[in-house]
């Protein structure tokens, strides 16, 4: 793997490199110890919760709105989708900040342009994991919130904005884009 598209600059412990582009660190595979096997364990979390979430079946909504989602409010829970999911325009994710939503999706995820996923009633960015097994393109200008465990890549588009985490097994693309979390 490889980090581009901006400059680093090394501590001089060699554990970790800091960018203007960067609010914190930035760490790499070929850093110096421990931060490799760190790294190793970190993958190793990623894939145990995307095997997770994509194992969970029970009580889910499956396949809303044919993947086709269009000013549409979801409520705490799972919800499956056989194929592609589709944000067309704005999703609300409306509960409590101690609800819970898994969106587990066996293809991929496309956010038009300019589209937001709205947190309302309290609900929290860190209770949100969108279980993604295909690619994952969230469209310029958009707002995106939650935790996205991908199998592939995942590109957050120009000017772009994620409240959340991306926790990618392939590539992560981001043009001109601000995650905060």
């Amino acid at each position: 793997s490889s980090i581009t598209g901006f400059s680093l600059i090394k501590a001089p412990s060699g554990t970790f490199a800091t960018s203007t582009q960067v609010v914190g660190s930035v760490f790499a595979a070929d850093f110096t110890p421990p931060t490799p096997s760190n790294l190793t364990t970190a993958v190793l979390a990623m894939q145990a919760a995307f095997t997770d979430g994509n194992s969970r079946t029970a009580n889910a909504t499956i396949n809303l709105g044919a993947g086709k989602l269009t000013g549409v409010t979801l409520a705490p829970g799972l919800y499956t989708w056989a194929g592609s999911v589709n944000v067309i325009t704005s999703l609300t994710l409306s509960g409590k900040a101690t609800d819970t939503w898994i969106l587990k999706i066996a293809d991929g995820l496309n956010v038009a342009p300019a589209q937001k996923i709205i947190l309302s009633g309290g609900a929290l960015a860190k209770n949100v994991f969108w279980v993604v097994t295909g690619a994952v393109n969230v469209g310029g200008s958009s707002s995106f919130a939650g935790i996205l465990l991908a199998s592939t890549s995942v590109t957050l588009v120009t000017k772009s904005t994620l409240n959340g985490r991306i926790l990618s097994q392939t590539a992560v693309a981001l043009q001109q884009a601000v995650i905060t979390a």
